[in-house]
Protein backbone atom coordinates (compact mmCIF):
# COMPACT_ATOMS: atom_id res chain seq x y z
CA UNK A 1 0.00 0.00 0.00
CA UNK A 2 1.36 3.41 -1.04
CA UNK A 3 0.70 6.40 1.18
CA UNK A 4 0.95 10.12 0.67
CA UNK A 5 1.63 12.74 3.34
CA UNK A 6 1.03 16.49 3.39
CA UNK A 7 4.42 18.23 3.56
CA UNK A 8 5.22 21.87 2.80
CA UNK A 9 1.67 22.50 1.61
CA UNK A 10 1.60 19.66 -0.94
CA UNK A 11 0.95 15.92 -1.04
CA UNK A 12 4.05 13.77 -1.61
CA UNK A 13 4.78 10.04 -1.62
CA UNK A 14 5.96 8.86 1.77
CA UNK A 15 9.10 6.80 2.13
CA UNK A 16 8.07 3.11 2.24
CA UNK A 17 10.35 2.28 5.15
CA UNK A 18 8.92 5.13 7.20
CA UNK A 19 5.40 4.05 6.31
CA UNK A 20 6.09 0.50 7.47
CA UNK A 21 7.36 1.76 10.83
CA UNK A 22 4.31 3.96 11.34
CA UNK A 23 1.89 1.16 10.47
CA UNK A 24 3.37 -1.37 12.87
CA UNK A 25 1.07 -0.38 15.75
CA UNK A 26 -1.95 0.84 13.80
CA UNK A 27 -5.38 -0.76 13.44
CA UNK A 28 -7.75 -1.06 10.50
CA UNK A 29 -11.54 -0.94 10.37
CA UNK A 30 -11.78 -4.71 10.79
CA UNK A 31 -9.85 -4.42 14.08
CA UNK A 32 -12.09 -1.76 15.66
CA UNK A 33 -15.52 -2.22 14.12
CA UNK A 34 -16.53 -4.76 16.78
CA UNK A 35 -15.62 -2.50 19.69
CA UNK A 36 -18.65 -2.07 21.94
CA UNK A 37 -19.05 1.64 21.25
CA UNK A 38 -18.73 1.12 17.49
CA UNK A 39 -21.37 -1.62 17.56
CA UNK A 40 -23.68 0.87 19.26
CA UNK A 41 -22.87 3.40 16.53
CA UNK A 42 -23.74 0.88 13.82
CA UNK A 43 -27.01 0.07 15.59
CA UNK A 44 -27.82 3.78 15.64
CA UNK A 45 -27.28 4.00 11.88
CA UNK A 46 -29.45 0.92 11.28
CA UNK A 47 -32.24 2.44 13.41
CA UNK A 48 -32.19 5.61 11.30
CA UNK A 49 -32.30 3.57 8.09
CA UNK A 50 -35.27 1.64 9.48
CA UNK A 51 -36.94 4.95 10.33
CA UNK A 52 -36.60 5.95 6.68
CA UNK A 53 -38.67 2.91 5.73
CA UNK A 54 -41.35 3.72 8.30
CA UNK A 55 -41.73 7.24 6.83
CA UNK A 56 -42.42 5.61 3.47
CA UNK A 57 -44.90 3.23 5.14
CA UNK A 58 -46.59 6.20 6.90
CA UNK A 59 -46.07 4.93 10.44
CA UNK A 60 -45.33 8.11 12.44
CA UNK A 61 -45.17 6.44 15.86
CA UNK A 62 -42.61 3.91 14.62
CA UNK A 63 -40.53 6.63 12.94
CA UNK A 64 -40.44 8.78 16.05
CA UNK A 65 -39.59 5.81 18.28
CA UNK A 66 -36.72 4.63 16.09
CA UNK A 67 -35.24 8.13 15.80
CA UNK A 68 -35.58 8.78 19.53
CA UNK A 69 -33.90 5.48 20.45
CA UNK A 70 -31.06 6.24 18.03
CA UNK A 71 -30.61 9.64 19.69
CA UNK A 72 -30.68 8.24 23.23
CA UNK A 73 -28.04 5.63 22.33
CA UNK A 74 -25.66 8.54 21.78
CA UNK A 75 -25.43 8.60 25.58
CA UNK A 76 -24.06 5.06 25.56
CA UNK A 77 -21.24 4.87 23.03
CA UNK A 78 -18.90 7.45 24.59
CA UNK A 79 -18.97 5.99 28.13
CA UNK A 80 -18.53 2.48 26.69
CA UNK A 81 -15.50 3.52 24.66
CA UNK A 82 -13.86 5.16 27.67
CA UNK A 83 -14.73 2.36 30.09
CA UNK A 84 -13.19 -0.37 27.93
CA UNK A 85 -10.35 1.78 26.55
CA UNK A 86 -11.79 1.51 23.03
CA UNK A 87 -11.72 5.14 21.91
CA UNK A 88 -10.90 5.39 18.21
CA UNK A 89 -10.98 8.04 15.50
CA UNK A 90 -13.14 5.66 13.46
CA UNK A 91 -15.61 5.52 16.36
CA UNK A 92 -15.69 9.31 16.65
CA UNK A 93 -16.49 9.59 12.94
CA UNK A 94 -19.14 6.89 13.20
CA UNK A 95 -20.73 8.70 16.14
CA UNK A 96 -20.96 12.00 14.27
CA UNK A 97 -22.22 10.21 11.15
CA UNK A 98 -25.04 8.63 13.17
CA UNK A 99 -25.83 12.04 14.73
CA UNK A 100 -26.04 13.78 11.36
CA UNK A 101 -27.97 10.94 9.74
CA UNK A 102 -30.64 11.06 12.44
CA UNK A 103 -30.90 14.86 12.33
CA UNK A 104 -31.07 14.96 8.54
CA UNK A 105 -33.84 12.38 8.44
CA UNK A 106 -35.82 14.18 11.16
CA UNK A 107 -35.49 17.49 9.30
CA UNK A 108 -36.40 15.82 6.00
CA UNK A 109 -39.49 14.27 7.58
CA UNK A 110 -40.55 17.61 9.07
CA UNK A 111 -39.99 19.39 5.73
CA UNK A 112 -42.06 16.79 3.88
CA UNK A 113 -44.91 17.47 6.27
CA UNK A 114 -44.48 21.26 6.24
CA UNK A 115 -42.29 22.67 3.42
CA UNK A 116 -42.39 26.16 4.96
CA UNK A 117 -39.79 25.09 7.54
CA UNK A 118 -37.16 24.36 4.86
CA UNK A 119 -35.19 27.65 5.07
CA UNK A 120 -34.45 27.56 8.79
CA UNK A 121 -34.04 23.78 8.77
CA UNK A 122 -31.34 24.26 6.13
CA UNK A 123 -29.58 26.87 8.30
CA UNK A 124 -29.65 24.64 11.40
CA UNK A 125 -28.45 21.59 9.47
CA UNK A 126 -25.61 23.61 7.93
CA UNK A 127 -24.50 24.64 11.43
CA UNK A 128 -24.54 21.03 12.63
CA UNK A 129 -22.55 19.80 9.62
CA UNK A 130 -19.97 22.57 9.99
CA UNK A 131 -19.47 21.86 13.69
CA UNK A 132 -19.18 18.11 13.10
CA UNK A 133 -16.57 18.62 10.38
CA UNK A 134 -14.47 20.93 12.57
CA UNK A 135 -14.73 18.67 15.63
CA UNK A 136 -13.84 15.54 13.67
CA UNK A 137 -10.83 17.31 12.14
CA UNK A 138 -9.59 18.27 15.60
CA UNK A 139 -10.20 14.73 16.88
CA UNK A 140 -8.24 13.26 13.98
CA UNK A 141 -5.31 15.61 14.58
CA UNK A 142 -5.50 15.27 18.35
CA UNK A 143 -5.50 19.03 18.95
CA UNK A 144 -8.35 20.67 20.84
CA UNK A 145 -8.28 24.33 21.94
CA UNK A 146 -8.43 24.61 25.73
CA UNK A 147 -11.42 26.31 27.29
CA UNK A 148 -10.75 29.21 29.70
CA UNK A 149 -10.36 27.85 33.24
CA UNK A 150 -12.81 30.39 34.64
CA UNK A 151 -15.29 30.08 31.80
CA UNK A 152 -15.93 32.23 28.79
CA UNK A 153 -16.31 35.99 28.99
CA UNK A 154 -19.10 37.80 27.19
CA UNK A 155 -22.78 37.14 26.74
CA UNK A 156 -22.35 35.37 23.40
CA UNK A 157 -20.41 32.51 25.00
CA UNK A 158 -22.45 32.43 28.20
CA UNK A 159 -24.54 29.46 27.11
CA UNK A 160 -21.33 27.40 26.71
CA UNK A 161 -20.59 27.93 30.39
CA UNK A 162 -24.05 26.55 31.16
CA UNK A 163 -23.97 23.49 28.92
CA UNK A 164 -20.45 22.52 27.87
CA UNK A 165 -17.80 23.99 30.20
CA UNK A 166 -14.95 21.76 28.98
CA UNK A 167 -13.99 19.49 26.10
CA UNK A 168 -16.04 16.31 26.40
CA UNK A 169 -17.92 17.49 29.50
CA UNK A 170 -21.62 18.29 29.68
CA UNK A 171 -23.66 19.67 32.54
CA UNK A 172 -27.11 18.26 33.25
CA UNK A 173 -28.59 21.43 31.86
CA UNK A 174 -26.47 21.03 28.74
CA UNK A 175 -27.67 17.46 28.31
CA UNK A 176 -31.26 18.70 28.60
CA UNK A 177 -30.63 21.30 25.89
CA UNK A 178 -28.94 18.69 23.69
CA UNK A 179 -31.97 16.40 23.92
CA UNK A 180 -34.56 19.17 23.57
CA UNK A 181 -34.20 19.79 19.83
CA UNK A 182 -34.68 16.19 18.59
CA UNK A 183 -37.63 15.70 20.95
CA UNK A 184 -39.15 19.03 19.90
CA UNK A 185 -38.67 18.15 16.22
CA UNK A 186 -40.28 14.74 16.66
CA UNK A 187 -43.16 16.37 18.51
CA UNK A 188 -43.84 18.65 15.57
CA UNK A 189 -43.56 15.76 13.10
CA UNK A 190 -46.08 13.72 15.08
CA UNK A 191 -48.42 16.71 15.36
CA UNK A 192 -48.33 17.27 11.59
CA UNK A 193 -48.75 13.55 10.89
CA UNK A 194 -51.71 13.19 13.26
CA UNK A 195 -53.36 16.60 12.82
CA UNK A 196 -56.60 15.02 11.53
CA UNK A 197 -56.57 12.09 13.96
CA UNK A 198 -58.42 11.73 17.25
CA UNK A 199 -55.67 11.22 19.84
CA UNK A 200 -55.81 10.00 23.41
CA UNK A 201 -55.70 13.05 25.73
CA UNK A 202 -52.38 11.92 27.24
CA UNK A 203 -50.80 11.45 23.82
CA UNK A 204 -52.08 14.83 22.73
CA UNK A 205 -50.68 16.47 25.88
CA UNK A 206 -47.22 14.89 25.37
CA UNK A 207 -47.07 15.96 21.73
CA UNK A 208 -48.19 19.47 22.65
CA UNK A 209 -45.61 19.72 25.46
CA UNK A 210 -42.76 18.51 23.25
CA UNK A 211 -43.73 20.93 20.47
CA UNK A 212 -44.00 24.14 22.45
CA UNK A 213 -42.34 23.38 25.77
CA UNK A 214 -38.95 22.70 24.16
CA UNK A 215 -38.80 25.55 21.65
CA UNK A 216 -36.73 27.87 23.87
CA UNK A 217 -34.33 25.10 25.05
CA UNK A 218 -33.84 24.12 21.40
CA UNK A 219 -32.93 27.72 20.53
CA UNK A 220 -30.47 27.81 23.42
CA UNK A 221 -28.91 24.56 22.18
CA UNK A 222 -28.23 26.00 18.73
CA UNK A 223 -26.95 29.21 20.30
CA UNK A 224 -24.45 27.04 22.16
CA UNK A 225 -23.56 25.15 18.97
CA UNK A 226 -22.90 28.42 17.13
CA UNK A 227 -20.80 29.75 20.02
CA UNK A 228 -18.77 26.54 20.09
CA UNK A 229 -18.16 26.68 16.34
CA UNK A 230 -17.01 30.31 16.61
CA UNK A 231 -14.67 29.38 19.48
CA UNK A 232 -13.13 26.51 17.50
CA UNK A 233 -12.67 28.57 14.34
CA UNK A 234 -11.20 31.55 16.20
CA UNK A 235 -8.60 29.24 17.74
CA UNK A 236 -7.88 27.19 14.60
CA UNK A 237 -4.16 26.57 14.05
CA UNK A 238 -2.33 24.55 11.41
CA UNK A 239 1.11 24.39 9.88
Amino acid sequence: MRWQVYVNKKWVDEDHSETAKKLENTRGVSDVVTFYANVVGIVRVVLVLAATLTIYLDSPASTATLLLVSTLLDWVDGPLARKYNQTTIFGAGLDWFADLLGQMLTMTWWTLLDPSVLPWQFVLMSLEIALCMVEFTMTATGRYPCRPRDGFDGDFYRVLNWMNPGAGTWTRFGTFLWLSFPVCSLGWCLHLSWRHAQLHPLTNALVLASRWGLVVPSMLYFWGELAQLCFFLSNWREQ
